[in-house]
């Protein structure tokens, strides 16, 4: 006699496969349920694994929703060394695009944004690691003799990404790739004429 599945039993998940599920299970629940009603449980119950799984790895929700979000910020930023400044401006620019354009993305901005005094300091976390990830782009442009040492790396990084959550998060609007272009070469020029200014 052959034996069936409970649709509800927990999957079996070992290593990687356990820590994507449960961040991924964790983002989601954030969006949907905001910081203060998120549970470890409901992870558990939507990665299909354990409760203790979940709190062996993360004891607590601070730990496993910043967890979960620095895992989402790093992979926007996994494809952005291509040798050459522009085109790493604009894998930068697409990636942060396709993660904000997505409603996983905006849930998570929105999420973000609250005023419970941890999820400021998880936001500030992980705005720290996303300017991290960033300046590392134009350090590599300056190793490469593409801009000057003495240029404002955060002034390029604002002028990239003010518009951008400006268009997405504020206005609700979508971007393309024509005008993740036409920001990164006006970006830039900008950039030229302030070095040329500063010989």
């Amino acid at each position: 006699m052959t034996r069936r599945r409970d649709p509800k039993k927990r999957v079996q998940r070992r290593g990687e496969g356990v820590v994507d599920a449960v961040l991924m299970a964790a983002v989601e629940e954030l969006v949907r349920t905001g910081f203060s009603g998120l549970s470890m449980e409901a992870v558990a119950d939507r990665a299909k694994v354990n409760k203790t799984t979940v709190y062996r790895r993360w004891p607590t929700r601070g730990a496993l929703v910043r967890a979960a979000i620095l895992a989402s910020t790093r992979r926007v930023f996994e494809h952005t060394d291509t040798g050459h400044l522009r085109s790493d401006l604009l894998e930068l620019l697409r990636g942060v695009r396709r993660s904000l354009d997505s409603a996983l993305g905006r849930g998570v901005t929105v999420a973000l944004m609250a005023e419970d005094p941890r999820i400021r300091q998880l936001a500030k976390s992980v705005r720290k690691e996303g300017a991290n990830a960033s300046h590392e782009v134009l350090k590599r442009a300056v190793a490469r003799g593409e801009l000057p040492a003495s240029v404002n790396r955060q002034l390029i990084l604002d002028l990239l990404f003010g518009p951008l959550e400006q268009k997405l998060v504020i206005e609700g609007e979508s971007v393309d790739d024509a005008w993740c272009e036409t920001l990164v070469d006006f970006v830039l020029a900008g950039a030229q004429v302030v070095t040329k200014r500063s010989r």
